[in-house]
């Protein structure tokens, strides 16, 4: 992620705590999160990662597709995004065990309301939280699997975030040489063009003076001797 991305979601984050009329400490607080961290994220000088995005989300409902991107999700439950696959995930095993999300809650240590949006796909647990609920439920072995797919949706999130990201700069490029472009047609247009007729008159006015130099040459040939 580049300095410049980080800067905007810093603030767009800035924006969503400024609007709630909070302090960064109380921001921070309500997401069980430290000032330092809403502080360095407000300026640019760190991304949220996935278990601070996750605790944000939860407490103050921010799209994170607008945070890390500044435009809205097409919806709610956008199919484009990574997290929804491992809600889908989550979901699966909460059915094969024959747990409702309370209990799963319990278990992963997190309030109802946080392990039903990671189930909805609106955020990511931590990666402690994954591994710790996976052997909890299924030992070792669904811990290590749990683990291994909630790496990937990291990855596949990162393609996704690299990918927009490829696309703001191609269309800033393609902007670029549309303005360029624009800007010699401009040029051209304020070109004075010389009319046929004016050149003719030029030409004239330059014919009768060397004619008129020739005359006088003619005249005075002490005149031409001395300049051979």
């Amino acid at each position: 992620m580049t300095n410049e991305q980080k800067i905007q979601i810093g603030g767009r984050l800035k924006l969503v705590r400024e609007k709630s009329k909070l302090t960064q400490d109380d921001f921070a607080k309500s997401a069980d999160l430290s000032q330092a961290e809403i502080s360095k994220i407000e300026v640019g000088g760190s991304a949220p990662g996935a278990e601070v995005l996750c605790a944000l989300t939860a407490a103050h409902k921010i799209d994170i597709h607008w945070l890390l991107t500044g435009r809205t999700a097409p919806s709610l439950a956008n199919e484009s995004r990574a997290y929804i696959i491992f809600g889908r995930v989550l979901s699966v095993i909460l059915d094969a065990k024959k747990m409702d999300v309370i209990a799963a809650a319990k278990i992963a240590g997190v309030a109802p309301i946080l392990f039903a949006m990671w189930c909805r796909g609106e955020c990511l647990p931590s990666r402690r939280a994954v591994y710790t609920f996976g052997e909890k439920i299924g030992g070792q072995e669904l811990a290590d699997a749990l683990y291994k797919v909630y790496e990937k949706v990291l990855q596949y999130e990162k393609y996704l975030i690299e990918s927009e990201s490829l696309y703001s700069e191609l269309k800033s490029i393609y902007t670029g040489i549309e303005r360029i472009k624009q800007n010699i047609a401009d040029d051209a247009a304020k070109r004075v063009e010389i009319p046929d007729t004016v050149i003719k008159a030029a030409i004239k006015n330059l014919t009768k003076e060397a004619a008129r130099n020739n005359a006088a040459e003619t005249e005075n040939p002490a005149a031409v001797g001395e300049v051979a």
